[in-house]
C-alpha cells in the first residue's frame, strides 16, 4: 500500500466517547519519548502532520488521521512511562489507552514503537502482554535506528526480539528515509555522493519529499566514527562490515546473480595530514 495523503481529523478526550472513522483503524502505542509523532510524519511523508514536541508526555488524548481519503486511520495514543506526570494524570491516560484497545471495534492492529537504543521499559512489556491477553493483533518497531551504525542496529534488534519475546523477524526498521536526512552526510564528509535509489512518486502522486532507499554502507558510517574517534591518535580505524545489499545496475554484472546479495566492505578512517 502506498500512502498517498493523510490529515488530522479530531482529537478525543474520553474512550467512552471514540470516534467512529467506519474503517480500519491502526493505533499507534508507545511510551511518550519514543518519536511516535514522527514516526506518523514520516510514515505519511508529511513532516507537519502529527506534532512533534522535544518534551515527553505532549500527547494527551487519542489523535485521529484519515490516510487516503478515508482507506484507513491512525490512532495516535497518549504515550505511557513518563515519570514527571501525577498519578491521577498518568491513571487517566492509562484508562484511556485500555478503552481504546478494547472498545474500539474497527481496530485492526497496534504498531507498538520501541527505542532501539535502550532495553524496553516494564511499560512497553506490559503494553505487549496486554494486547497478548486481548488477542489484538500488533507490530513491532524499533525507532530511532539513525543514531546507530548498521552493526548496532543488527545488535539491539536481537536484544529487542529477546527482550520482548518475538522472532527478530517480528522487529521491523523504517526502510526508507527523507532525503533531507540523506543530505545531512554532505555536512561531514568531502565529495559525498551517495549511491543509492530514490522514491519520488507514490502511485501517481509527486511526494511531498523525495524518499530513499536506506543505504547499507558508507552513508551510515559517518556518525559511528565520529562516536570511536576522538584525535588523530586514534587513527587509523577499520570497519569490516558484512551487510545485505540492495542495487539498482543500469548494465547487468556477470558475477551479479540477483538484487539482493551478501557483500564484504573494509571501510577506513586514516590521517591525510
Amino acid at each position: 500500500m502506498v500512502i498517498k495523503n493523510a490529515k488530522f481529523v479530531i482529537s478525543v478526550a474520553d474512550a467512552k466517547s471514540l470516534y467512529n472513522t467506519e474503517t480500519s483503524e491502526i493505533a499507534i502505542a508507545g511510551k511518550s519519548n519514543v518519536g511516535k509523532s514522527s514516526f506518523i510524519n514520516y510514515i505519511c511523508n508529511n513532516g507537519k502532520l502529527a506534532r512533534t514536541s522535544g518534551d515527553p508526555g505532549r500527547t494527551r488524548l487519542l489523535n485521529y488521521f484519515e490516510v487516503n481519503n478515508g482507506e484507513f486511520f491512525f490512532v495516535d495514543l497518549p504515550g505511557y512511562g513518563y515519570a514527571k506526570v501525577a498519578k491521577g494524570e498518568k491513571a487517566k491516560w492509562g484508562a484511556m489507552i485500555e478503552g481504546y484497545l478494547t472498545g474500539s471495534s474497527n481496530l485492526k492492529n497496534v504498531f507498538v514503537l520501541l527505542d532501539i537504543r535502550h532495553k524496553p521499559t516494564d511499560d512497553d512489556k506490559m503494553m505487549v502482554n496486554f494486547l497478548f491477553h486481548y488477542n489484538i493483533p500488533f507490530t513491532l518497531i524499533a525507532t530511532k535506528a539513525d543514531k546507530l551504525s548498521r552493526m548496532q542496529q543488527m545488535k539491539n534488534r536481537q536484544m529487542l526480539a529477546s527482550e520482548m519475546g518475538v522472532g527478530v523477524e517480528n522487529v521491523y526498521l523504517p526502510m526508507l528515509i527523507p532525503e533531507s536526512l540523506l543530505e545531512k552526510e554532505a555536512d561531514h564528509v568531502e565529495g559525498f555522493a551517495p549511491e543509492c535509489a530514490v522514491v519520488t512518486k507514490g502511485g501517481l502522486d509527486t511526494l511531498e519529499e523525495n524518499l530513499i532507499v536506506r543505504p547499507t554502507s558508507e552513508t551510515l558510517f559517518c556518525e559511528h566514527y565520529a562516536k570511536i574517534i576522538n584525535s588523530y591518535r586514534d587513527l587509523p580505524k577499520l570497519y569490516n562490515q558484512w551487510c545485505s545489499v540492495v542495487r539498482w545496475e543500469k548494465t547487468t554484472r556477470p558475477f551479479l546473480r540477483g538484487s539482493e546479495f551478501l557483500w564484504q566492505e573494509g571501510h577506513t578512517v586514516h590521517a591525510t595530514e
